[in-house]
């Protein structure tokens, strides 16, 4: 493999060097790319306007060099007005930090890809708090750590309603404290009953269910202090930080 030609989506963007920028793709074709597309930050350059973060771009991409090289690029779908939506913009951020994350390079997923395309697109169209946590659970899984939320999660014996259960990073999801476990966030039955829900709704249809904003924050929440703990790497969106600390663990 040397050249070929890829659908993409873009995660991030760094500068690189004087005038070039550092682009992190999802492909069809070669999963998570980290390419340089040389001399985008000119004026003059023809990839000048192909390079906005969240966009669905047809590139080339050449495996030539140690680091890839991205060229030819063109719009495949743009979303206008996504940078003047702060709320938008970081949820999006969000998504794209934990596909960035939890992804090796050059490691091909076509229902990963397609699950960031539709999520994208669904983020955009609708401003549900339950859109970004059901997007969560779905990568999650698809990247092989989705939460335990139907057994215990410490020892696998079924979770019932009588129960004093508290959500652990540590053991990966639902804990019964009557197994020693009880360190964690204390949850109520309609929390558990809301990640169920989304755990098995596709993400088009999630804003059927209508919650309150404080239970959608907390569910929210949980979901991202599982992925960090999953992937071992703290998200560098600043809003992420403060629900941690609105909703702390309580032993």
């Amino acid at each position: 493999m040397q050249t070929v030609k890829d659908r993409a989506i873009i995660l991030r963007r760094v500068p690189f060097g004087e005038a070039d920028l550092m682009l992190t793709l999802y492909s069809e074709k070669n999963g998570k790319v980290r390419a340089i597309a040389k001399g985008a930050r000119r004026i003059t350059s023809k990839l000048l306007g192909y390079t906005e973060l969240f966009t669905l771009v047809s590139c080339q991409l050449n495996f030539k060099t140690s680091i890839p090289i991205v060229s030819q690029m063109s719009h495949e779908q743009i979303f206008d007005g996504v940078a003047e939506d702060p709320t938008l913009y970081e949820r999006l951020h969000i998504l794209a930090e934990l596909v960035d994350k939890g992804c090796q390079e050059q490691e091909a997923n076509m229902p990963l890809y397609r699950c960031l395309q539709e999520g994208i697109e669904q983020l955009v169209v609708s401003d549900h708090r339950l859109v970004l946590p059901s997007l969560i659970l779905q990568v999650s899984r698809l990247l092989g750590f989705e939460p335990q939320l139907q057994l215990c999660a410490h020892c696998g014996t079924p979770l019932a309603e009588d129960q004093r259960l508290v959500w652990s990073e540590a053991h990966g999801g639902i804990v019964s404290c009557s197994v020693g476990a009880a360190a964690g966030q204390v949850l109520s039955i309609d929390d558990i009953k809301v990640m169920r829900y989304l755990a098995k709704t596709p993400v088009s249809q999630v804003e059927k269910l209508r919650i309150n904003s404080d239970m959608s924050a907390r569910v929210e929440s949980l979901l991202l202090r599982h992925v960090q703990y999953s992937l071992d790497q703290d998200f560098r969106t600043t809003r992420i930080l403060k629900d941690l600390q609105s909703y702390a663990h309580v032993d």
